[in-house]
């Protein structure tokens, strides 16, 4: 019974083994269906010196395959067609450009890829079935080699430039200019007392300036202040002026309106006056012969009352004129009775 039991549990272990690595090859496969690589052809016009097969092919520094082939493109020797191996995982889309990069100071170069964006569309085969073709721009590397000739002949005259500034003419120019600016140096070192006193003095004057634009300082704040009194001042006189003019304004309305009305009653009174002598001169013309009775002090009496209202009606006429011709300006500055005896 014991030998048949390990038999049995021996038989599970190696079937349970077998199945495991059915399992595993299995796994195995699907990852490797699911990781398939894909490919691209990149076309560079110029050269791909320093890129070795197996180099490193990046998008945005990233590493995401590597370089599978480089050859030269059989119908047209200038082209260059390098092929790249990339994850599967990775999704190049248009808009995608691939340069040439330096690794480094080695002197290694790798693939990189950049330039999409996040709704363009993914490069993939063709409906012919080949490989899709990857755009190129031209490499720093390129534009290093193409910039190399210029930089040596700027180089190159450059040298020739400082040659001929340093010819023997100009080295003698150069020796005397030294001398001179050494005997400046000796004159100079000589001269310290003077120029000691000349910093003392411009010093000394520094001091002087800093404590007149104090004083300056001072008088500045002190002229605004006189400047906001001033304004005080200003406003206050402006004020007044104001009320001055509503003054003269009322004054004006007062002798427009009081004076008019009055002129125009001194004139309805002289008018009824007027009337009143005529119409007693009448009476008198029709009641002749009866007053003519009374040719005694009655009639000496009553003729000095028409003499007087006469003169009264005169009187008030004139009034009524300068009233009419001066306004108000009669009773602020005539002073003097236009009434006189006669």
């Amino acid at each position: 019974m014991e030998s048949r039991a390990n038999h049995v549990l021996i038989g599970s272990f190696v079937l349970l083994g077998i199945i495991g690595i059915f399992a595993f090859v299995i796994w195995k496969a699907k990852i490797d269906v699911a990781s398939q690589p894909n490919y691209f052809d990149i076309y560079f016009s110029d050269s791909v010196s320093g890129l070795p097969l197996g180099g490193d092919v990046r998008y945005r520094g990233i590493k995401i395959g590597t370089v599978a082939d480089i050859a030269v493109k059989a119908d047209d020797p200038s082209v260059v067609v390098v092929r790249i191996e990339v994850r599967g995982d990775m999704v190049l889309r248009e808009g995608d450009a691939a340069t040439l990069k330096l690794l480094g100071i080695t002197g290694v170069t790798f693939v990189n890829i950049e330039g999409a964006i996040a709704d363009a569309a993914p490069l993939g085969p063709t409906d012919s079935g080949q490989i899709p073709v990857l755009p190129s721009r031209q490499s720093e590397v390129d534009q290093l080699v193409q910039g190399a000739p210029e930089l040596l002949r700027q180089g190159t005259l450059l040298a020739t430039r400082l040659s001929e500034l340093f010819d023997a003419d100009n080295q003698d120019l150069v020796h005397r200019i030294l001398a001179d600016i050494e005997q400046l140096t000796s004159a100079v070192a000589s001269s310290g007392e003077t120029i000691r006193s000349v910093i003392d003095l411009v010093e000394s004057s520094t001091e002087e300036l800093a404590t007149a634009a104090g004083a300056v300082r001072e008088a500045a704040v002190r002229f605004d202040e006189l400047l906001d009194q001033a304004s005080g001042v200003l406003n206050v006189t402006t004020s007044t002026i104001a009320d001055a003019r509503a003054t003269v304004g009322k004054v004006d309305q007062i002798v427009d309106n009081d004076v008019a009305r009055l002129v125009a009653d001194l004139r309805r009174a002289a008018s009824s006056i007027d009337r009143l002598t005529t119409e007693a001169t009448a009476l008198l013309v029709d009641n002749k012969d009866s007053i003519e009775e009374f040719t005694g002090d009655g009639l000496a009496e009553f003729t000095r009352f028409v003499a007087d209202a006469r003169l009264l009606v005169a009187g008030m006429s004139r009034v009524a004129e300068r009233l009419e011709a001066q306004g108000g300006r009669y009773f602020l500055n005539n002073n003097q009775s236009d009434f006189r005896a006669e």
